[in-house]
């Protein structure tokens, strides 16, 4: 994870800066722990660690559930650990079988599932569609222009 987080393409997205492996540990070992309402998960193809995914409840974040205007939904979160990965399909196929083979079973009750994208991360947007992910809104995220897609179960 510390070596996939400080390849540039992911971490411009988190951090002003490297991150460090106790920054990594204290984000992400009480989620593993399960101590915090997020659901972990790694992708893999051909046996090899390709991506990490990972889900909540919008009824745990309340930030998360007023960006989204609602506490119905499910939120996710990915990204692939390397560029050259992109551009393939790879993370549609990614996101496609993480919603229906994870995000919707661990919250059978919840009605969408919402991801959220820089606006400048056209590869990240046309991956979401090509799973049926829809737009919802355009919005500023952590004060970067973002767009916000909705699937419906």
């Amino acid at each position: 994870m510390h070596t996939w987080l400080n390849r540039l393409h992911n971490r411009e997205r988190i951090s002003d800066g490297p991150i460090s492996p106790e920054q990594i540990s204290g984000k992400f070992l009480p989620r593993i722990k399960g101590e915090e309402p997020t659901h972990c998960h790694f992708a893999t193809l051909n046996e090899q660690p390709i991506g990490f995914l990972q889900c909540y409840s919008a009824r745990a974040y309340p930030d998360f559930a007023r960006d989204i205007g609602t506490i119905e939904g499910v939120g996710i979160d990915l990204f692939l650990a390397d560029t050259s990965l992109m551009g393939q399909g790879i993370g549609s196929r990614m996101l496609s079988a993480y919603i229906g083979d994870i995000a919707f079973l661990v919250f059978p009750r919840e009605p969408y599932c919402y991801i959220s994208y820089a606006l400048d991360d056209q590869l990240a947007i046309s991956a979401a569609r090509a799973t049926g992910f829809e737009s919802v809104k355009e919005y500023s995220l952590n004060g970067q222009p973002s767009i916000l897609l909705r699937v419906q179960r």
